[in-house]
């Protein structure tokens, strides 16, 4: 009998299977993905299968023949949902001069057009902090050297990261002395 199924998965990645009693799987396995023959040698069907987003159709063909010349089949078809994995950006300065406010947006794309869900992580010298939401404003920050981690997740649980280190640089301290001099007189 050919029963089995599949996980659903994000773009990319292997699709997980499984069948209910592999020991009674018997005969000629054929595997099609979309109706295409695909190759599947272990417990999960290969990355390339899943470059496609969107709802795709697996199926698994059991033929056996047997010595009589009689040749049986049994056909197992399941859905399979591929989410579109995102694509983590952000607009992001190379990094501020002090009391520049440290702003940041999240350009993230994901194929689908769908809404993205984005949590940032701020690490400095004190510890981490955790935000949400497309934008990410840390106000003024004191000169330093500041990591930065944007995570961009896709319905289905699809997730990109980027990951940042930026500079708040230190303003020059302007600063020079005059002598009183009279009208007319050279300055030294």
């Amino acid at each position: 009998v050919a029963d089995f199924s599949a996980s659903d998965v994000c773009a990319g990645t292997l699709v997980p299977w499984s069948a209910a009693d592999p020991v009674g799987q018997f005969g000629t396995a054929a595997w099609t993905w979309n109706a295409a023959p695909i190759l599947v040698t272990g417990p999960n069907l290969p990355a390339d299968v899943s470059l496609v987003h969107g709802i795709q159709d697996v199926a698994l063909t059991l033929t056996e023949t047997y010595p009589t010349g009689a040749v049986c089949s049994d056909l197992a078809q399941v859905a399979v949902e591929v989410f579109a994995t995102p694509v983590a950006d952000w607009t992001l300065p190379g990094g501020w001069c002090e009391g520049e406010v440290a702003e940041f947006e999240a350009t993230s794309t994901v194929a689908t057009g769908a809404a993205l869900d984005h949590t940032w992580t701020f690490t400095d010298a004190v510890g981490t902090q955790v935000f949400t939401g497309a934008e990410l404003d840390l106000g003024v920050l004191a000169p330093g050297t500041y990591s930065f981690s944007l995570v961009s997740e896709a319905p289905g649980g699809c997730a990109d990261d980027q990951t940042a280190t930026v500079e708040v640089h230190a303003n020059p301290m302007a600063d020079f002395s005059a002598q009183e001099v009279c009208a007319g007189s050279p300055i030294p």
